[in-house]
């Protein structure tokens, strides 16, 4: 991870761990990789909004190289992600209902700081992501998982919920 982490961020007027989408999944579905799990992006879920049934997609999961099972859930949004997005429509699955759905024992909203233009997004909402999303959802920032021990923190979580040994 070390290696990734001196090729990603690091952009001119921006803190150090500040990563954009792109960037963050990257990081993602590397670190997945890296540690012998399954990765895969737009999973979808299939939720109700009201009375109706509603298909969505998580960004991303980790997956156990023997059982299959869903282990990490990801979605990711600018840091300013706003409510509706979060709790969603009608027609839509927001965040919440979408972490509701799906299966992964472990699931994570990450807010990264930078649009894909390299400017900052908003204010962090990352306390109504709390609020919104519940104690099952972890939510963290883009910052955090890029610090020394922050996705390796949940790789190491996802190689034990997988029965997998610690990697050195």
């Amino acid at each position: 991870m070390d290696t990734l982490r001196r090729h990603i961020g690091g952009h001119e007027g921006a803190a150090p761990g500040q990563l954009c989408v792109t960037e963050l999944g990257s990081l993602i579905l590397r670190a997945g990789r890296a540690a012998g799990l399954i990765v895969r992006a737009e999973i979808q879920v299939v939720g109700h909004t009201g009375t109706r049934e509603v298909v969505g997609e998580m960004d991303y999961g980790w997956y156990c190289p023997t059982t299959r099972n869903w282990l990490v859930a990801w979605e990711l949004d600018g840091r300013d992600v706003g409510e509706a997005h979060i709790a969603g429509k009608a027609e839509r699955l927001g965040n919440a209902k979408k972490f509701i759905a799906c299966t992964a024992t472990m699931k994570v909203q990450v807010l990264h700081s930078l649009r894909n233009s390299l400017k900052p997004w908003g204010r962090s909402q990352a306390d109504r992501c709390r609020r919104l999303l519940g104690s099952g959802v972890r939510v963290v920032s883009d910052e955090e998982l890029i610090a020394p021990l922050g996705i390796e923190g949940y790789i190491k979580e996802a190689r034990r919920l997988a029965g997998m040994k610690e990697l050195p």
